[in-house]
Order: structure tokens, then sequence, then C-alpha cells
């Protein structure tokens, strides 16, 4: 087999291939481009989702015409001279690395000016090959239309998806990039029809709003944490709003949108300290830190990063984001805005929360994230609790006043009325006790029954085997095998003790079989939140003024008093200036 030395042409196409994989890469490139250019308006234009054409339009600095022909050329970059400068780079790209990689499997044109020139300059290329150059007249700024993306390397078009579907992913990375610029207004236009327009005023709340809609608006918590030379700020929703998926967590490390488990997990760590089913906040977090203290360099397209000291980004972020969480206590900081705002939109996420009379925490339903779904932590979260406790709503003020509707229990606090959910306080009650004696007294989980039950299956319900049997035994129920199809029960969990059955161990455990993605730590720690959900004091239920006493006392010493472990408000309260609103008195 002979070595052989590829052409320029076959070396600039897989050179390309590096950089250029759809129309949402080529749309990347150009806009980072354009902010590194200084640019404060872009627009992008596609038509049929970028493979018919792309055109990205800015008013940065633009490029001198002595130097556009070098733009276009391999390893031609504005920012970096030596090797040294790459652990200092805080731009988003190498001026000008990507357009040659663009130029070699596209027909593109470029009309670009600077401030400073009278006239600007055109310069057109197809397949690589520069077929015309010449003045042009041109705002300040730069304009490049890249049309017919792989003409010239049919193999690889023929590998692109549908025009929705490059369409939606090139939505979603001038989304991200509009995110991380709140300060430049982005305008995108699809077909002739603008489809998101961001307001470009410096506010990440309003370009979060004009993306995914006002209606996010009551559920957002806003965490700015700064300490030493580390800076957290953003949002986060607030336990009332939950998905199933994280999909919409959003990350970015000095303005660029990266996947990284630093942030999941912090994140997740506050956020279950309020809801321990298995839900996942929305979060749009930014950390900005000197770029000596990381690496964004492990992966060709700088999605993912290392920090240098893991250790101390993990507790910043967690300490940023569980800040955030207690100042928010129950209630929403984020004003809805004036009826008649509207955000763009772009995405499924406002559609599924408009028409909503539920609580949002049961009615999202996301499709599932390609990202790991695994919580190796299981009943480690919440983690062990520090002496940090968040200040309850209740006070030595309060005044019972009645039972209402035999679900809530309505008392005054001085100049506020308060309901608290029974059933849910109750919850969130047992499920503290249940983290604190499995950490502390893992002996006393366990209670004996007076008297043994026995759960009888037929054949078909196999959703008990060896492996379940030892998890629940972990938790303090012991079950004993009689037989194929019977189990004796002696023991349970120490909430379970005087209410316990054989049907409502059978009731559980048909639940959790319905969902097979469960790991084992996660299965025991959905399995023990249902049983803290079926052994709660129910709605419905007559509670004498003793009982209703007792249960806020309890509530009082928990960690989270205001939600339940799904995420549910336990206390709703409202001031005398509100209700005062109400009936037109202010």
């Amino acid at each position: 087999m002979s070595v052989n030395i590829l052409d320029a042409r076959t070396v600039s196409q897989i050179a390309a291939g590096e950089v250029v994989e759809n129309p949402a890469s080529v749309i990347k490139e150009l806009l980072e481009n354009s902010l590194d250019a200084g640019a404060h308006r872009i627009k992008v234009m596609l038509q049929k989702g970028g493979l018919e054409e792309i055109t990205v339009l800015d008013d940065g600095c633009g490029i001198p015409a002595m130097e556009l022909r070098l733009a276009l050329e391999r390893h031609a970059t504005s920012k970096i001279k030596t090797i040294d400068d790459l652990e200092l780079v805080n731009t988003l790209g190498f001026r000008g690395e990507a357009l040659p990689s663009i130029a070699a499997v596209s027909k593109i044109s470029l009309t670009t000016r600077q401030v400073n020139e009278e006239t600007g300059s055109f310069i057109y290329l197809e397949g690589g090959e520069e077929k015309d150059f010449k003045p042009a007249g041109s705002p300040r700024g730069t304009m490049v239309t890249v049309k017919d993306l792989f003409f010239n390397v049919p193999v690889r078009r023929k590998f692109l998806r549908s025009i929705a579907a490059e369409s939606a992913q090139a939505t979603r990375i001038i989304e991200l990039l509009a995110l991380s610029h709140p300060h430049i207004s982005f305008t995108l236009e699809r077909d002739g029809k603008v489809c998101l327009e961001t307001p470009g005023d410096g506010s990440l709340l309003n370009t979060v709003l004009q993306i995914f809609g006002h209606n996010l608006a009551p559920h957002l918590v806003p965490v700015h944490f700064p300490q030493d030379n580390y800076e957290l700020e953003g949002y986060v929703s607030a336990p009332t709003l939950s998905l199933k998926s994280r999909s919409h967590q959003l990350f970015f490390v000095n303005r660029r949108n990266v996947r990284n488990r630093l942030f999941r997990d912090a994140l997740e760590k506050s956020f279950s300290r309020f809801v321990t089913a298995r839900r996942y906040p929305l979060a749009f977090l930014f950390l900005s830190l000197p770029p000596k203290e990381l690496d964004v360099n492990v992966h060709p397209a700088k999605i993912e990063v290392r920090f240098r000291q893991e250790t101390k980004v993990f507790d910043f972020l967690y300490e940023g984001i569980t800040k955030g969480y207690y100042e928010q206590h129950n209630k929403s900081v984020v004003q809805k805005p004036k009826e008649g705002e509207k955000g763009a939109n772009t995405g499924k996420f406002l559609r599924e929360m408009q028409g909503q009379k539920q609580d949002l925490v049961f009615q999202m339903n996301f499709e599932e994230d390609t990202y790991v779904r695994e919580r190796a932590t299981g009943l480690t979260y919440p983690y062990p609790e520090t002496s940090q406790k968040e200040p309850s709503m209740l006070t030595s003020e309060r005044v019972i006043l009645s039972q209402l509707f035999a679900s809530f229990i309505l008392l005054q606090q001085k100049e506020k009325l308060l309901l608290v959910d029974q059933h849910a306080a109750h919850e969130r009650i047992l499920w503290e006790e249940c983290l604190r004696r499995r950490s502390v007294e893992k002996q006393y989980m366990q209670e004996v029954l007076p008297f043994p039950q026995e759960l009888t299956l037929s054949l078909a319900e196999d959703y008990i085997s060896e492996e379940k049997v030892k998890l629940m035994a972990e938790l303090g129920l012991e079950l004993e095998q009689f037989g194929n199809t019977s189990f004796i029960i002696r023991t349970v969990p120490f909430f379970l003790k005087d209410i316990f059955t054989a049907q409502m161990l059978s009731d559980v455990l048909q639940e959790l079989a319905s969902d097979s993605s469960l790991t084992k730590p996660d299965w025991q720690e959905a399995f023990l939140l249902q049983l803290t959900c079926k052994a709660a004091v129910k709605a419905n239920k007559q509670l004498t003024m003793e009982e209703m006493e007792g249960l806020l006392r309890q509530l009082e010493q928990c960690q989270n008093p205001h939600y339940c472990p799904h995420g549910r408000p336990i206390i709703i309260q409202f001031t005398r200036k509100e209700l005062e609103k109400i009936f037109h008195r202010r």
C-alpha cells in the first residue's frame, strides 16, 4: 500500500468536516465571529432551514479590505499569535478560522466595511476557490451569505436531516447565543418571517421571557452570587415549576454555553432540598471566572470545559444557587408582565404552559433530553443538611382560626392570613424524619408490626424481584417469601407501623413497576417517597385544634417547611393589603 499526499482541495474538505456539520454549525461560527467583532445588532436569515441559504448580517467592526482574502485562508486568526495565547482566550472564536472551512463546502459571499473605510469590499468563493473580489457599497459591519451547503460533497449533504429538524437546531443555537449576550439584539428570520427578536437591552430576564414566554416569569428565582474572582448569576425555577427532564437547564461559562456535570449536580443538590421527586428545575445560569481557571479545549466545539479547581467551583455553585432559593421563600420574585406582553416563544415551551389550570409541576411534560439521566446518589439527596435552615413563614404569633374544607389549616399572623395544606405539610415532616433517621439512626428506621401481614400475588405479578426485596429491607420493610407467590411482612419503616396494609405495598410496587428506567438508588427514593405520601394525613380529614397545632410545630422544625417533597407549596400567605385590594378597599 502506497502513501499519498492529499491535494489541497481534499485537505480543505476534510478540515471543513471537523467544523461544518450542518447549517447550525455554520450559523454558530458566523455568529461567534459577529460577536467577537463587537456587533450590537445581528440578523440571521434562513431559507429552508439553512439548507438553501444562510445570511448573517451584523454591525460589528468589519474586516479591513486588505485582510479580507487572508480571513479566508486556513489557520488565519486575529485572536492568537502563539501557543501561550490559548490559555488567555476570552473570545468565542478566532476571527476567520471557520470561514475557510465553510467556504470549502459551499458558495459563500462576504461583504464588509470598517468604520474608517469609505467603501466596503466584496468577495465570492465556490468550493473554496475565489470567483470574484471587488469594492462594494456597504454599511459598517459584515454580511456573510452561504448558499448550497455541501453542494460539492453530496455524501455529506445526504446525511442532513429534514428542513424542520435543521431549522430547529439552528434556532436553538441562536437562542443560546442570545441568552449569553442579552446586551445584543438578535433577529431570526425564517423563509421571510421574523420568528425571534430579542430586545438587546442588557436584561437577561427580558431575553429569557422573549424566548421562552412570559408565563414563565412567576416561577423564576434570581441568582446573583459574587465571591472573590468568581461570579454566578441567572435564574432557576422555583419548586412550583419542574420538568421530567433536564432539557431546560442551560449553563454558561464566561458567556459560552457548556455541558458540565458540576453545574448539574450543584443545581440538583440545591433543588432537592425542596423537591425530592424525580423532577428537574429549569436553569439559566452564568458563571464568570478568570480564563486561567479552566480549559476550554477539551472538546472540538468547546461544548465541554474542565475546571482546574473542581471542588472549589462545585462548592461555589451550590452556595450561590442555594442562597437564591433561600432568599426566594414561597413567593414569586419575578413579576409577571403586564397583560398583552408576549414572548416570541420559538419552541414548545410556551405552548405547553398556556391554558394550564392545574399546578404546572404536574402539567409539564417535555421529551427526555439526551444527557445522562442517572442519579447515582439516590437517597443521599438531599445531601446531609447543614446548619443553614430556611426561615419558616410560621411564627409564635400565629393564631389558628379553623380548618377549611377539612384540608387546609387557616391561621392569622399579625397582618397576614396563612393557609397550610395539611397533607403536604405532613409529607414534608415524614420525609425529613426519614432522611434524618436514615443518616443518623439507621437501626431505628424499622418497626416490628404487631401482627405480621401476608402479601399474595398472582403469577403474572412479577414486579417483586430479589433485588427489590433487598432494597426494601434497607429501608426497614422486610419481606419473607412464603410459597411461590406469597410474602410475609413482619417489619416496616417507623411511620407505617399503625397504618400499614399489604394492599398499600402492592399499590406502590405496581406504580413503580411502570418506570423501568429507575436506578437502584432512584428506586429506593421513589419507593420511600410513595410510602410517605400514603402515610401522610389526607385531605378531607377533620383535625382537632391540638392536632393542627402539633402539625404546625413539627413543620416549623423542618429544614424546608414551604414545599412538599414533590414541589407543591405547603403554605400560601395573603397580606392584609392584598386582601383589601381584592375587595377594592385600596
